[in-house]
């Protein structure tokens, strides 16, 4: 039988997106490949745990990563 991968808490979910905003005074950080990917990924898990499928939009997963579509 498979198993299902164990989620993240919410709040490291959570904690892990917030980690991306950037903060006055500090130049922006630029993710490698596999970290923006990762981070789309919490994220968009995040919104569509809290809003439901149809709820989020690609925008809202962009503006919660500090991206621009």
């Amino acid at each position: 039988m498979a198993t299902l991968p164990i989620m993240e808490p919410v709040e490291n979910v959570l904690g892990a997106a917030l980690d991306t905003v950037a903060r006055p005074g500090r130049r922006n950080r630029r993710f490698s490949p596999e970290e923006r990917s990762a981070d789309i990924i919490r994220v968009a898990t995040l919104l569509i745990g809290e809003r439901g499928y149809y709820g989020v939009t690609l925008s809202a997963v962009a503006a919660e990563c500090n991206m621009t579509v």
